[in-house]
C-alpha cells in the first residue's frame, strides 16, 4: 500500500522516473492456462504488479505466475523515496471480448444480493463488472431491493450493471418475487431470464454446460421429483454433452449463517446434479462469502461431490455466521466483491475479487 501511495504522489507532483540501470522490460509465457510474468532487474527496491489497472502484487523479485490470466500487466519498479518507473507487457493469449476463451478459458463473475441503494459497496461492485468486458456475469438472485419492482432495478440496478446487461446470467431471487411474477425481473431482463412462467434456463459456455435454476421453486410447481422443474432438469441433464457442470439458485443450499439456514427443500436437485457429476453450485440469499468442501446432498464431505459456493457479496450490507457449518472451509462478512471463475476443459481456477471492504482473498483450483 505504501508503494502504491507512493506513486500517486509521484504523479500528483510531477516527479520524474528514476533512470532505470538498464532498459525496463516484461515478458509473458503462457503455459497451460497460467501466464508467467518477467522483468528484468534494475536494482530497484521492489516492484509493483498491476494487472487489468487492479493491483495484484508487491513483491521484491522478478517474476510471477498468474493461474487467472489477464491482458496487461504494468510492472512499476521503485527505487528511493518516490522515485518509479515503470513497463507494461500485454498478455497475447489473454482478454477476449463478451466471454470468449482466454487463454482455453470462459472468464465468469459471479454475485448476488446486490442492488440496495443505499449502500456505499454497491457502486464498486458494479463499476468492476463493467469493467470486466472479457466476462460473463452470473448475478445470483435479489438483485434490486427491496422488492424487485421495475422502479427498483431502474434505480438501484441498473445505474451501476447496464454495461454489462448483454452478458449476464441472471438468476431469480426471493425478493424478486416481492412483485408478482417477478415482474420487474421479467420486464428488465427478458427472454434471457428463461421462460417468464419459469426462469430457469440452460446454455453452454465454451466446455461447460451452465444451469440457473429457480430456488423459489414452489412458485413453478414444486419442489419434488414429479414437479416441472426437476422434469426439465432431467431432460436437460441427459442431453448435455459437456464434461463440466456449474449450476446456480439463490437460496444457500448450504451456510453457516442460521438466520437464513441450509435450503434442504432443493435435496431433489442436488442430489440429481451431483449424480450427473456437477462440479460448482453458487448461490447467494446469505449476505457473505462462504466456501465448502466437495459435498453430497446429505451434509458429508466427498471426493467427488459439488463445492458450493455463496457468493451474497454484491452490495448489499451483510450479516454475521452463526455456526461453524460441517464442510465449511473459508467465510468472509467484512468484504464486498465477486468471485471470477476461469472455466477450462476439464478444469477451473476461482479468485475473489475484492471491491470494497476489508482485505480477503480466497483462490484455488479444480477438475471436472
Amino acid at each position: 500500500m505504501a508503494a502504491v501511495l507512493g506513486l500517486v504522489a509521484a504523479l500528483v507532483v510531477g516527479v520524474q522516473p528514476a533512470a532505470a540501470q538498464d532498459t525496463f522490460a516484461c515478458t509473458i509465457t503462457n503455459n497451460n492456462g497460467t501466464a508467467t510474468i518477467t522483468w528484468n532487474n534494475i536494482g530497484a527496491r521492489g516492484y509493483d504488479l498491476i494487472e487489468d489497472n487492479q493491483p495484484k502484487r508487491w513483491t521484491t523479485t522478478t517474476t510471477y505466475t498468474d493461474t487467472t490470466p489477464g491482458n496487461t500487466y504494468k510492472i512499476v519498479a521503485f527505487g528511493n523515496g518516490t522515485d518509479f518507473t515503470t513497463t507494461t507487457c500485454t498478455n497475447n493469449n489473454g482478454g477476449g471480448g463478451g466471454g470468449a476463451p482466454v487463454n482455453g478459458a470462459i472468464s465468469l463473475l459471479a454475485a448476488g444480493d446486490i442492488g440496495r441503494c443505499d449502500s456505499p459497496h454497491l457502486a464498486p461492485v458494479g463499476s468492476y463488472v463493467e469493467s470486466r468486458t472479457d466476462a460473463w456475469f452470473l448475478a445470483l438472485g435479489d438483485l434490486a431491493y427491496p422488492d424487485g419492482s421495475t422502479s427498483d432495478f431502474d434505480r438501484c440496478y441498473d445505474p451501476h450493471f447496464r454495461d454489462a446487461k448483454d452478458r449476464t446470467l441472471p438468476v431469480v431471487g426471493n425478493h424478486e418475487y416481492y412483485t408478482s411474477g417477478a415482474a420487474g425481473y421479467v420486464d428488465y431482463f427478458g427472454s434471457s431470464a428463461g421462460p417468464a412462467d419459469k426462469l430457469y434456463y440452460s446454455r453452454d459456455l465454451g466446455d461447460w454446460h451452465i444451469v440457473v435454476l429457480n430456488g423459489e421453486c414452489w412458485r413453478v410447481g414444486g419442489c419434488g421429483t414429479g414437479d416441472p422443474q426437476y422434469r426439465w432438469l432431467q431432460q436437460d441433464l441427459a442431453s448435455n454433452d459437456k464434461a463440466c457442470i456449474l449450476t446456480a439458485w439463490h437460496q444457500a443450499y448450504y451456510t453457516s449463517e442460521s438466520l437464513t439456514g441450509d435450503a434442504t427443500y432443493m435435496k431433489p436437485y442436488y442430489e440429481l446434479l451431483d449424480n450427473e457429476g456437477a462440479d460448482i453450485l453458487l448461490t447467494g440469499h446469505s449476505h457473505n462469502y462462504e466456501r465448502f468442501h466437495r459435498m453430497d446432498a446429505d451434509n458429508s464431505v466427498t471426493s467427488t461431490g459439488i463445492r458450493s459456493f455463496v457468493v451474497g457479496t454484491g452490495g448489499t450490507y451483510q450479516r454475521p455466521f452463526q455456526i461453524n457449518h460441517n464442510g465449511s472451509v473459508v467465510r468472509n462478512n467484512t468484504t464486498w466483491g465477486v468471485v471470477e471463475f476461469d472455466l477450462r476443459d476439464g478444469s477451473y481456477n476461482w479468485d475473489f475479487r475484492r471491491t470494497s471492504g476489508a482485505q480477503f482473498s480466497d483462490s484455488g483450483y479444480g477438475t471436472c
